[in-house]
């Protein structure tokens, strides 16, 4: 590749990786084209990009990036997998190609933050945004639903005992 169509490269990874939320780095490794193409359209389907540069590219982004201390990560075959919304899915993806032994993760970087492998795994153990949003909502109305049992349960009482009074009544 000549020089410009490495520095065009750069400058267009560079874009895309500034605004991105999470930054994954992969050991791809042993990964045949069909489990890469599997690899992708997971990462696809979830709205997580994948890219496979080469080292030096992603160097240079890194370092136009301010992002030094990602380098480490540049270290034989890599792929890069970043995300603009939920940065947690790809730990999620990830973990789960992890199981069959196709991909390992390296680190990342997610939102301002260096993560070892291990941090990864744990990311991918914590449940969905909408999971912890449903938990906090029936944590938030459970006392209410609480309260409203509590307060008709006399009443309801006190509609038994009249009815009960009318009916000896009649």
């Amino acid at each position: 590749m000549k020089k410009e169509g490495k520095q065009k490269l750069i400058e267009t990874l560079k874009k895309e990786l500034e605004s991105a939320t999470g930054i994954y780095f992969l050991d791809f490794t042993g990964l045949s084209a069909q489990e890469m193409s599997k690899l992708r359209t997971a990462m696809r389907n979830e709205h997580v990009k994948i890219k496979v540069v080469k080292n030096i590219v992603a160097k240079f982004t890194l370092e136009n990036l301010k992002l030094n201390n990602l380098l480490c990560f540049l270290d034989g075959p890599t792929a890069i997998s970043y995300v603009y919304e939920n940065p947690i899915i790809p730990s999620k993806i990830i973990k789960d190609f992890e199981k069959e032994k196709v991909i390992r993760a390296k680190g990342g970087f997610i939102e301002g933050n260096l993560c070892s492998p291990e941090e990864i795994q744990e990311l991918a153990l914590l449940p969905t945004r909408d999971v912890l949003l449903q938990k906090l909502l029936f944590s938030l109305l459970n006392p209410l639903y609480r309260l409203q049992n509590t307060l008709r349960s006399p009443l309801q009482g006190l509609a038994v005992a009249f009815s009960q009074i009318s009916k000896d009544k009649s």
